[in-house]
């Protein structure tokens, strides 16, 4: 199986410049920071869609399955999808919509089955959690202004002379809970 992300939403409209700042404490006057903490945004993003398991925004993504008797799963929340490709050794043929269906919003099946000869399936998709960052819930927003905070209050990976301990769990952790993915 092959997947490349086509396309993704702007990470950085989750949470606003001026929120960061604000949850920093930093004056929003002062820009000396502002890429540091587009960064610390980014990588929150990206932290918080691992935790729960799937995308926060749209993002447009291709899957190649090399043996199509398997399970074609695709990626949690299926939004749409835009193309199914059966590939063969001679020819790569669209299915039309009729032709496939998805099984739990995101089990690829094909109704009559896959074109005789077919080796591979690619399958073009979109998915998100929520359609725009106007309906990204509020503790996931809390959860990546905390993450940058806490990215721009500690910028070492280690603190010297200082004995550092990490809670098991954390009520910040706890706020991406209700959001997770139990696929």
């Amino acid at each position: 199986m092959q997947e490349k992300l086509i396309t993704a939403q702007d990470a950085a409209s989750i949470v606003t410049l001026a929120q960061i700042k604000a949850q920093c404490r930093i004056d929003v006057d002062i820009t000396d920071d502002d890429t540091l903490l587009t960064l610390y945004l980014l990588a929150a993003v990206e932290a918080c869609q691992h935790e729960l398991g799937r995308p926060i925004l749209p993002q447009s993504w291709e899957r190649e399955f090399d043996d199509p008797a398997l399970q074609l799963c695709l990626r949690q929340d299926v939004t749409t999808v835009s193309k199914v490709t059966a590939i063969t050794a001679t020819a790569e043929i669209d299915l039309a919509g009729d032709e496939w269906r998805l099984a739990k919003g995101y089990k690829l099946i094909a109704v009559a089955g896959w074109p005789y000869g077919t080796l591979a399936v690619r399958v073009g998709f979109t998915c998100a959690a929520w359609p725009d960052a106007a309906n990204v819930p509020e503790p996931i927003k809390l959860w990546i202004l905390l993450r940058v905070a806490t990215a721009y209050a500690t910028r070492e990976a280690l603190v010297e002379g200082v004995q550092l301990t990490q809670l098991p769990r954390t009520f910040v952790d706890g706020l991406l809970d209700p959001y997770r993915s139990l696929r």
